[in-house]
């Protein structure tokens, strides 16, 4: 399997940049699942796109070339998701069962008499034979103590991990065609430079001044409106930038709790901006662009949701697989 600094290198010399945090990103898994990490994050279809959104151009470009290198140096065998190693143990274990199974009932069945060479020769014969199909009994013996003894991957790890796969693949599309209009009759002074602020991307002090404009118009529904749109957009940096600092990486309990903080944070931030939003319904209950926000929030709030708790499920029931240090 290729190095995290080989594809930084492979990055770096097609991009002139090593997008080591995409690659982070796309090996997050490994942590946990090991070889099998691949089943997340490596998709070529869809992978692309939400790393183009993360970690910005060429980011797509990048992601299919980790893939491809993985493909690759694995030397063509691209080990499906439900492939696993070969417990050798268990494999001759079934092996010597089907050859003592096979030698005992062709023996019971021919009994050998005759000279000394015959008795010989049969036995030969004997042996040959249950060494074949001892061996073709083994395989369904192997796959049988495989079923009764062998690991299963805790179902909470394949949730945790599919519950990221399903917030990377929706989170994007929720509310990607909606577009602010607002009144410019209704916005004074503090709330024209929150939106100038905004467009810097400065989202704090662009929801410090719009919080000036609501003392003298509580009852603005375009205000309430701009306070929510703000408060989603900050909650969407933050998330962005730790993504990017590596915040979000599992790889042991404190990361964990860690991450459950951040994405208790990332709710307040919705709910707030939901609190914002049903009070402009509140003023003007068919206000569109607040109807239209209001089901983005909900879904997205509902998806966070659905992490934390694929996230408790983790930690209270298989916490011995993330405790590595």
């Amino acid at each position: 399997m290729p190095s995290h600094e080989e594809h930084c290198q492979q990055s770096l010399r097609r991009y002139g940049k090593t997008f080591s945090e995409l690659h982070k990103w796309m090996d997050e898994p490994s942590e946990i699942l090991g070889y099998k990490h691949r089943m997340y994050r490596h998709d070529p279809y869809t992978t692309p796109h939400v790393a183009r959104r993360l970690f910005g151009e060429y980011a797509d470009e990048a992601c299919l070339d980790h893939i491809r290198l993985d493909r690759e140096m694995s030397r063509g065998i691209y080990a499906p998701v439900s492939a696993k190693p070969l417990n050798l143990g268990r494999f001759a274990l079934a092996y010597f069962l089907g050859f003592i199974a096979v030698f005992i009932s062709v023996s019971q069945l021919s009994p050998v008499k005759g000279s000394q060479a015959v008795v010989l020769g049969s036995l030969v014969l004997l042996i040959f034979i249950s060494v074949w199909v001892g061996g073709l009994l083994a395989i369904p013996l192997y796959f049988l103590f495989e079923f009764l003894w062998g690991e299963r991957q805790p179902k909470e790890i394949e949730e945790f991990f599919q519950a990221c796969d399903e917030m990377d693949r929706k989170k994007s599309s929720l509310g990607a065609s909606f577009t602010l209009n607002v009144s410019m009759a209704e916005l004074d002074d503090y709330s024209k430079q929150a939106l100038k602020e905004a467009e810097k991307q400065d989202y704090s002090l662009a929801l410090e001044l719009l919080e000036k404009s609501l003392q003298d118009k509580p009852k603005s529904k375009y205000l309430l409106l701009l306070k929510a749109w703000f408060t989603d957009r900050l909650q969407q940096k933050t998330e962005h930038t730790r993504t990017h600092r590596g915040e979000h990486r599992i790889r042991n309990l404190a990361d964990l709790d860690r991450s459950l903080r951040l994405f208790r944070d990332y709710m307040d931030f919705l709910e707030r901006a939901l609190d914002s939003l049903e009070e402009a319904l509140a003023i003007d209950p068919n206000f569109s662009e607040a109807q239209e926000l209001l089901r983005c929030y909900k879904g997205r709030l509902e998806l966070y949701q659905n992490f934390i708790q694929k996230l408790e499920n983790l930690k209270r029931i298989f916490p011995q697989k993330l405790d590595k240090t």
